[in-house]
């Protein structure tokens, strides 16, 4: 690569343009990533746990913003889990839930589980064992 090449996307060290972004500004644009609609009901939106949305796809811009995104509890005080199909178990539903609230440190929590009858009465006790931990936190359940 040559050196204008080298210059044209941040120096060798990494630093780049976005790097100078005050950090109290990059996660407000990153609030503004997953600002979602209500939905028809009048709820709000809330984020999926998808590497296709944010925040999770933010962190995989580079380790700069995964960094950013991940020091930003209100990034992930809320979650949304739906599960129409079986298209991952519930253990993997819990892995993510419980680290998803863990990064959300001190903030209020927001949080959608939305399962088939026939599977959330069997996960339900399981459920309510991880949110045991932050259920002082929760605006809405």
């Amino acid at each position: 690569m040559s050196n204008s090449a080298v210059g044209s996307l941040g120096d060798v060290n990494g630093s780049s343009p976005i790097q100078t972004i005050p950090p109290e500004l990059l996660c407000e644009i990153f609030h503004h990533c997953i600002s979602l609609p209500n939905d028809p009901y009048g709820r709000p939106s809330v984020p999926r746990p998808s590497v296709k949305e944010a925040p999770l796809k933010l962190g995989r811009i580079c380790r700069y913003w995964r960094k950013m995104a991940l020091s930003s509890p209100s990034l992930w005080c809320r979650l949304s889990l739906r599960r129409e199909t079986n298209e991952r178990n519930l253990s993997l539903d819990l892995q993510i839930m419980d680290e998803w609230l863990a990064r959300s440190k001190r903030a209020p929590l927001w949080l959608s589980v939305n399962y088939s009858a026939m599977e959330y009465g069997s996960a339900l006790h399981e459920i309510g064992g991880v949110l045991y931990h932050y259920d002082r936190r929760f605006t809405t359940f």
